[in-house]
């Protein structure tokens, strides 16, 4: 696997990423995009650009509030990753997570639909972002983990700068594939290979809320910091 990450400024600097790195026009990647610069009517044809350099690509992406590169979140950018894979495929869907009279579908029936469109015997990875807030996304993981319990999954929740926070009532953010872009649904992506291993793991972090800090511990003896004030 060769991961190929960039913040996109210009086609030219597009263009000289894909011949440094000797990318192929009929070889498949996945291509993931984090943009805080575009809007639902602005992405796909910049989707569409990328395409026309690497049509074969898979694409998965949403709107963001900030994107971190190089250990920096960067507000005012449009982050590409380009990812190649030996012997694996890649596959896209997309399906509504809204019941269409405002209540979200059930997750675990939606798990059932990805699951049998994108999902085999050989999946490793799946990648998935919802459009916006979905309050049953605890179902779609169990589901997920039962009807692909080989399958490791990472996601999230669009949202914009606009509105960095999660907003359960505005749905101004977007999720994106390479047909289509979404502002109602959960996108999915996933890697399929007999041949791939996939580790995964969970880092907890914490954001200092004041000035003065305590280190405290658990019953269990692991100390961990908390802040006081």
């Amino acid at each position: 696997m060769k991961n190929i990450g960039f913040i996109y400024s210009s086609d030219s600097q597009l263009e000289e990423i894909i011949r440094a790195n000797e990318l192929q026009e009929e070889a498949e990647y996945l291509i993931r995009i984090h943009t805080c610069i575009h809007t639902a009517e602005t992405i796909m044809p910049f989707v569409e650009k990328i395409l026309a350099y690497l049509p074969k690509s898979k694409v998965i992406g949403s709107s963001t509030s900030g994107v971190i590169y190089k250990g920096e979140i960067i507000t005012d950018a449009c982050l590409v990753s380009i990812i190649s894979f030996e012997a694996s495929e890649v596959s896209t869907t997309t399906c509504m997570i809204d019941d269409g009279n405002g209540h979200d579908v059930n997750g675990k029936i939606l798990a059932e639909v990805i699951a049998s469109d994108i999902l085999n015997e050989n999946s490793k990875f799946m990648i998935a972002f919802a459009a916006h807030p979905f309050e049953k996304v605890d179902g779609f993981v169990e589901g997920i983990n039962k009807f692909c319990p080989h399958v490791k999954m990472i996601g999230g929740i669009a949202n914009t700068p606009q509105i960095p926070l999660v907003d359960m009532t505005r749905f101004e953010s977007f999720a994106f594939t390479e047909s289509g872009v979404y502002r109602n649904s959960i996108v999915c992506a996933s890697i399929s290979s007999k041949r791939l291993s996939v580790y995964s793991n969970v880092i907890y972090v914490t954001e200092p809320v004041g000035d003065l800090h305590t280190r405290g511990c658990f019953a269990d003896n692991k100390s961990v910091p908390y802040c006081k004030s």
